[in-house]
């Protein structure tokens, strides 16, 4: 009988597991553009530390000109992401509500502006942790897109969220 349980927990589908992350409806990329925005929840009444000085083994890293990286404190350490509807290449899509805990949340700006925010959130009463940017692609404040992993800083590879065209440097 427990060669029957262990052959169905290998040949399971791993589908009928509890889902870590965002759930969107039909299943896609894991880059969405909401041209409404996206909610930044843990900001409302959080605070910012920083920019940081930031070295990878006593050198700064090899980030576009003018990126910095700040911490935000969230007042609540509860990330609530409602509903929504969102168009994504001609489809209408949708994300699920969802509760996630914030870890940790990070702001990155360019010049002194904020460009990104990068979550690194936990599922309530699941092993399971993930992070999510979501950036403001024109510079108006709008942050239009959410992309699934982030860039959360905890990693010896620094890599700072993608650069929109209106905070790259001309040279």
């Amino acid at each position: 009988m427990k060669a029957v349980w262990a052959t169905l927990f290998l040949v399971w589908p791993i589908s009928v597991f509890p889902q870590c992350g965002f759930m969107v409806k039909p299943v896609s990329a894991t880059a969405w553009y909401r041209r409404d925005g996206w909610q930044l929840p843990g900001l409302d009444g959080a605070k910012v530390k920083g920019p940081y000085k930031v070295s990878v083994n006593g050198n700064p890293p090899a980030w576009p000109r003018g990126v910095t990286l700040s911490e935000v404190i969230a007042k609540h350490k509860r990330a609530n992401f409602p509903e929504v509807q969102f168009e994504n290449n001609g489809t209408t899509k949708r994300m699920e509500a969802a509760e996630f805990g914030i870890l940790q949340l990070w702001r990155w700006d360019i010049d002194g502006k904020p460009y990104a925010y990068s979550y690194e959130l936990a599922r309530p009463g699941l092993a399971c942790e993930f992070s999510v940017d979501i950036l403001d692609n024109k510079g108006d404040g709008i942050f239009r897109i959410m992309s699934v992993p982030g860039h959360p800083p905890l990693t010896r590879n620094l890599q700072t969220p993608p650069v929109p065209e209106w905070g790259k440097h001309k040279s």
